[in-house]
């Protein structure tokens, strides 16, 4: 009686997301997914940010692998993903127009002449506390 391994079923078994071990990926990072998610909700303003962290297959050096990323380029008006600014948070910091003839223009609900929309060459901005919804979500990967 001899023991025959048959490599094409072992590679699709670990390597495929059908196999075994892909649906134990995909099933770790939906959590993962939707326990960040769950963390930003009390913080939305347009939800833009939570809808987009998703999940990638890849498969990196022929192994197959999840990849969950938060990429709100296509939230911002200037393309620049935001996500790692609300990830680790930011220091005070001063924000300039682009031009004078662009001022920073926002609705300001508590402003100086009360509720209304104001224009400024720049802004003081205080800087925002961190939510970092990848990090403190990591336990679930490995869970």
């Amino acid at each position: 009686m001899a023991l025959v391994i048959d490599g094409a079923v072992v590679a699709q078994m670990l390597r495929s997301p059908t196999g075994p071990v892909g649906r134990m990926l995909i099933e770790r990072a939906t959590r993962f997914q939707m326990a960040a998610k769950r963390q930003l909700a009390p913080h939305r303003k347009s939800g833009c940010l939570e809808d987009t962290i998703t999940k990638r297959w890849e498969h990196i050096g022929g192994e197959l692998a999840i990849r969950v990323v938060a990429d709100s380029s296509p939230c911002s008006p200037t393309r620049q993903s935001y996500s790692l600014f609300v990830h680790e948070g930011t220091e005070p910091h001063t924000i300039y127009a682009k031009s004078p003839d662009k001022p920073l223009t926002f609705y300001w609900a508590l402003g100086p002449r009360g509720a209304g929309v104001y224009s400024f060459a720049k802004v003081e901005h205080p800087g925002t506390a961190p939510i970092a919804f990848f990090r403190d979500n990591l336990p679930l990967l490995v869970a």
